[in-house]
């Protein structure tokens, strides 16, 4: 089951419609692979168009910063989208054009959404809807789709106009069901300069953390560790022999749950069992308030 994300949207008159793809727009994403470690990765809309054949596309440059015991990996390349009338198309060397999303379907539509391989099917739009974000009304479909491994079980995605999938990644081909060791991506931000900020996690997280490292020093090495992953009552918490001024346990919906000051340890135990089951973010602060460490953990009572 796709997870759900909490909606920390707020609330403003509407201005109606916005653009697709505006020049700058960004979008960030939590990325884990079994086979590569965690990272993050980050999407974002160039200025120059590409055309294939006699069609315009819009560049985007996916750039993926991959953590890796204490090594940070870049892997970049250029994806390609194209929105007409509310209907988005991807392109790829080996598909040609695909369609991703269509918001003038209604429900019950099948969309005409195939990604070769393991890509289930059918697509159907179960519910649509208008959601305010940042003063925005902006169209939202939940969409269906079988599981290939239980074909009595069903996914679900949901989309915003502007957006694209709130669950996942913008091209479809990416979060649809795949081998075990390919990537995951689950939405973190968008922003560009009409809608603004668009946040899936806690405020006091920047969109461009990096799990295990800090977001405005890509190149410092990994000096902490946090353990096990999913945990039970107790996690464990490694900083090699830095020194940290304020740890924080920050829930999803951006609630401080736990505060350990002035703590000069470079190992120690953190009782959590009272937390509730669900995914918690793990922040370590330095002297000044900034944060040095982000980390993230699911607490699950066994």
């Amino acid at each position: 089951m796709i997870p759900i994300i909490v909606s920390l949207f707020f609330i403003c008159p509407m201005r109606g419609q916005v653009n697709w793809f505006p020049t700058g727009a960004k979008w960030y994403y939590d990325y884990s692979s079994f086979g590569f470690g965690g990272g993050i990765t980050i999407l974002e809309v160039l200025p120059e168009d590409t055309l294939f054949g006699n069609t315009p596309f819009q560049r985007l440059l996916e750039r993926t910063i991959i953590v890796d015991q204490d090594a940070l990996d870049t892997i970049e390349r250029f994806l390609f989208v194209r929105e007409v009338n509310q209907v988005v198309y991807g392109y790829s060397e080996w598909l040609g054009y695909t369609l991703l999303y269509d918001f003038n379907a209604s429900v019950g539509d099948t969309l005409d959404v195939y990604f070769g391989g393991l890509s289930p099917g059918p697509f159907v739009v179960d519910s649509v809807g208008v959601e305010d974000i940042n003063g925005f009304s902006l169209k939202f479909q939940i969409l269906m789709f079988p599981d290939i491994f239980e074909p009595v079980e069903y996914g679900y995605l949901k989309v915003v106009e502007g957006l694209g999938s709130t669950d996942n990644f913008l091209f479809l081909d990416h979060i649809i069901i795949q081998p075990f060791d390919f990537p995951f991506y689950y939405f973190r931000c968008y922003e560009d300069e009409n809608i603004g900020l668009v946040k899936s996690i806690p405020s006091q997280i920047e969109c461009d953390f990096i799990p295990g490292v800090t977001a405005t020093k890509p190149n410092i090495k990994q000096t902490t560790s946090l353990f096990p992953n999913p945990a039970d009552d107790f996690i464990f918490f490694h900083s090699d022999g830095l020194h940290h001024f304020d740890l924080q346990i920050v829930d999803m919906t951006g609630r401080i749950r736990q505060t350990k000051a002035s703590m000069a340890e470079d190992h120690y135990k953190i009782d959590i069992s009272e937390l509730e089951n669900g995914v918690y973010f793990f922040l370590e602060k330095d002297e000044a308030g900034q944060i040095i460490y982000t980390g993230k953990f699911s607490r699950v009572r066994r």
